[in-house]
């Protein structure tokens, strides 16, 4: 669970749960699976690792996502994205 300030969460399996409390910094989740972030609308950016051909999604606010080297199908949902593709 994230408290105030800014906080890192790895993910590393499609079933990690993330608790993100309402105005606690600018938030990043880091995942080596395909991953949304549509529920958690108190995290703002979602970087993937690794190489595989995995996917993100962001959700309403103004999200960041990052590909990594695989092929990857970003999505920024609603607001204002920056999606960066990876060398995929």
């Amino acid at each position: 669970m994230g408290g105030l300030g800014n906080d890192t969460y790895v993910v590393d399996s499609a079933t990690d749960t993330i608790t993100e409390l309402t105005n606690g910094g600018t938030d990043t989740i880091q995942s080596s699976v395909t991953y949304t972030i549509a529920a958690l609308v108190n995290v703002e950016n979602l970087t993937l690792t690794g190489a595989a051909a995995i996917n993100g999604t962001g959700n309403s606010g103004n999200n960041v996502i990052i590909g990594n080297t695989g092929n990857n199908i970003l999505n920024g949902g609603l607001g204002t994205d920056t999606l960066i593709g990876g060398l995929g």
